[in-house]
């Protein structure tokens, strides 16, 4: 397998910040200033069982409690910013801050539909992630201050190595499915 070359870190940075501007001026209805890259910000809260939601995923997510619809409403009438945060527990109703995680993904509500269950669908797309500063409200949804944050600049030897095994065993795996060969190979080598 052929060695390939990091990017350096401050050309991730640039890519993030053009590809987040990029998805911000497509779909924000709110004021450019709003949405600077790194500021921090006020967003309503999406608290999730079971999922963690990752920058660049686009997914669909079935809403059924009250305080989760009220933020998306939110949402949708700023700037269709939302910072989506998973709960350390399934079984919690209600959470409240200490039930979630500090970091979450800023994401775009890319579309919201009320399906005839009661439950609301919506589509979002995460753009960013980002660390809870502070909690301004908990009714009738949840409101904090959020700063975006980027990934650390540089990846340890044991990281790296946990990389390399990952994808050894990817490959191993691979080799019982032709279909998963195939989507093995598109992948890039780990670092160097």
């Amino acid at each position: 397998m052929e060695s390939r070359r990091r990017q350096p870190a401050r050309s991730r940075k640039v890519r993030a910040e053009a590809a987040y501007a990029e998805v911000a001026a497509g779909r924000s209805r709110g004021d450019a200033s709003s949405l600077s890259p790194f500021a921090a910000r006020e967003l309503p809260v999406l608290p999730l069982r079971g999922t963690v939601l990752l920058p660049n995923m686009v997914v669909p997510l079935y809403i059924d409690r009250a305080p989760a619809v009220r933020s998306v409403e939110a949402a949708m009438a700023a700037d269709q910013a939302l910072l989506v945060v998973a709960q350390r527990a399934d079984q919690t109703d209600n959470p409240t801050a200490d039930d979630l995680f500090a970091v979450g993904t800023e994401c775009i509500v890319t579309r919201m539909l009320r399906m005839p269950d009661g439950c609301t669908s919506v589509l979002v797309q995460g753009v960013r992630r980002a660390r809870i500063e502070r909690w301004l409200q908990f009714e009738p949804h949840g409101l904090v201050r959020a700063c975006a944050f980027d990934d650390p600049e540089s990846v340890g030897p044991q990281v790296e190595a946990l990389m390399r095994g990952a994808l050894d065993y990817l490959e191993a795996c691979s080799k019982l499915s032709e279909r998963l060969q195939a989507s093995a190979r598109r992948l890039p080598p780990p670092p160097a």
